[in-house]
């Protein structure tokens, strides 16, 4: 047994030695890339923000800079000089696009609105966490790195792994920057456990073979949830113009997936990877949104400006797109309420002439020609049926309430209590209705609404419980788009995510990240679908259909 003990401590002596130590020469590229550096906000359009130094002064993509604003001026008692200026953090941002001697970025937190200009700086008033992955952690990187940072909190935990952490967790305990020391490598993560930067190269593992008396066990380390797969992303075409939003079904169940879809020109039903099949568009209003259901029925969500809506019921046959019932003051969307796997229950929430969507939601069915009103469900106050989804990722049996607050993040209620929320915009768009009040040319807008994309509930880890696919969507120029004659859509960006529980609701990134502006997502089995807007709006921009296998 002493044998046993002497061999397995020499073992974990001769690892720590190999691999606790960070190298001299990463520790210098990490000194270079995260010293404090001073800049100021000399711009803000929306949430982009343009910072006075750039590629020039060191400034990289994904650095994250405090902004401050100046509280009080100090004079020294008796000369008089002024010595500066105490200064409060107002905000953070993080770095998108670096120029020579500019770089821009998105606010990733506010409490009060930037002045112009006001200071800005690199890493400081953050909180940083050290973890392990896979080794020891040298507490000379600890000191190092408090040491190059005093302004921020650097915390040390090397009991806790990556693997161990979700974005939940992180921004619980408000962490910003998140370090992972390894053999032979350092990973830097944001808050968000994106990968932003990386030293080094991994070190292959030394082995060493040691013999153990037959009743030794070793216990095999806790399963980890499985990761999704992503085997191929392909571009399926692209097309002039602006999809504002796209659905995917099998509408005509021949076992291939229909994309549905509207422009301003009215709604379109295409064959994925084929022809056109059918088009309509309404006699009266504009076209909000759309929403599947089973059998080739569709709800249209259709408004006419500061009157209501006037929605209607379609359904696709070989024949074409019939119109089933309209002129609803209503608006509609399908969802899957009792857990069928199915969008297959219509609900329809009351139009409010103050505020766009009333308070009342019920269950509808369809009569001969008219709507009938079955049930009425229980709401949060803030329901906005547009892209709401009824889910279970829990796996309780009671049915969660998922839908889109007006900021564009995404919030789910349990009953009458709401137990998450992005912390994130997971839908944004450029195209909007609007509800607006007072004469003409003295509107005040009241309200408005978007086409926003319904969240996707799919097994993607494939353990068989649901995950429900999301983004993170970016539109800096959201704010000041109805004052721009084009609008860059370029400007945007979305990245794929996924939302689960395990304990805690929790969401991972998936590889899957464009600029642009995500309008539509879906599919069943193995192949998912989505569709973005990038280019100049109205008038040169383009529509991109893709495909993920997993």
């Amino acid at each position: 047994m002493k044998q046993i003990f002497k061999i397995l401590l020499l073992v974990f002596t001769w690892i720590s030695l190999s691999f606790a130590q960070v190298s001299p020469k990463i520790m210098e590229e990490i000194k270079r890339d995260y010293q404090p550096l001073s800049a100021l906000v000399i711009g803000l359009e929306g949430n982009e923000v343009i910072l006075d130094k750039g590629r020039a002064q060191g400034v990289k993509p994904k650095d994250v800079f405090t902004v401050y604003k100046k509280v009080k001026k100090i004079v020294h008692p008796e000369t008089k000089e002024s010595l500066g200026f105490l200064k409060e953090p107002i905000g953070k941002i993080e770095v998108l696009r670096v120029d020579e001697n500019f770089a821009t970025g998105r606010i990733i937190s506010k409490r009060e609105d930037f002045p112009i200009p006001t200071p800005a700086k690199r890493n400081t008033d953050l909180r940083i966490l050290i973890v392990s992955d896979g080794s020891p952690i040298d507490e000379a990187f600890f000191v190092t790195l408090k040491n190059l940072l005093p302004e921020s909190e650097v915390i040390f935990e090397p009991h806790l792994k990556v693997s161990q952490l979700t974005q939940v967790d992180l921004h619980a305990r408000k962490i910003d920057i998140l370090f992972s020391l390894g053999p032979g490598m350092v990973k830097v993560y944001n808050s968000y456990l994106d990968l932003v930067r990386a030293y080094g190269s991994p070190s292959p593992i030394p082995t060493q073979v040691v013999t153990l008396p037959p009743q030794t066990q070793v216990t095999p380390p806790p399963i980890q949830p499985p990761l999704p797969q992503i085997s191929q992303i392909t571009p399926l075409g692209k097309m002039p113009g602006e999809v504002f939003q796209a659905e995917f079904a099998d509408l005509d169940v021949d076992g291939v997936p229909e994309m549905v879809y509207f422009t301003r020109e009215g709604l379109f039903i295409v064959k994925v990877r084929g022809a056109l099949l059918a088009k309509y568009k309404p006699e009266k209003g504009e076209i909000l949104s759309l929403s599947l259901g089973p059998s080739g029925w569709i709800a249209l969500n259709v408004y006419e400006k500061n009157l209501g809506m006037r929605s209607e019921i379609l359904r696709y046959t070989p024949q074409g797109i019939q119109v089933v019932l309209k002129n609803l003051n209503l608006f509609l969307q399908f969802v899957d309420y009792a857990g069928t796997g199915e969008r297959d229950t219509l609900l329809a929430q009351t139009f409010d002439s103050e505020n766009l969507f009333g308070k009342e939601v019920y269950i509808v069915k369809r009569e001969g020609g008219n709507l009938r009103y079955v049930q009425r469900v229980e709401v949060p106050e803030d329901f906005r049926i547009i892209g709401a989804s009824w889910i279970d990722l829990d796996g309780d049996g009671e049915r969660e309430i998922a839908f889109y607050l007006p900021d564009g993040r995404l919030t789910i209620y349990k009953g009458k209590k709401q137990v998450f929320t992005t912390p994130f915009p997971v839908a944004k768009h450029f195209y909007k209705l609007t509800l607006s009040k007072g004469k003409k040319g003295q509107e005040v807008i009241k309200a408005v609404a978007m086409p926003l994309f319904t969240p996707l509930l799919v097994d993607l880890t494939g353990d068989g419980r649901p995950e429900l696919l999301i983004a993170r969507s970016e539109f800096p120029l959201e704010r000041v788009a109805e004052e721009l004659k084009t609008l860059p859509l370029n400007q945007g960006s979305f990245q794929l995510y996924y939302l689960s529980y395990q304990g805690t609701y929790f969401f991972r990134s998936l590889p899957v990240q464009e600029s642009g502006v995500l309008t539509g997502l879906g599919g069943k089995a193995r192949e998912l679908y989505f569709t973005f807007v990038k280019g100049l709006s109205p008038a040169q921009s383009e529509s991109f259909l893709y495909s993920i296998l997993y």
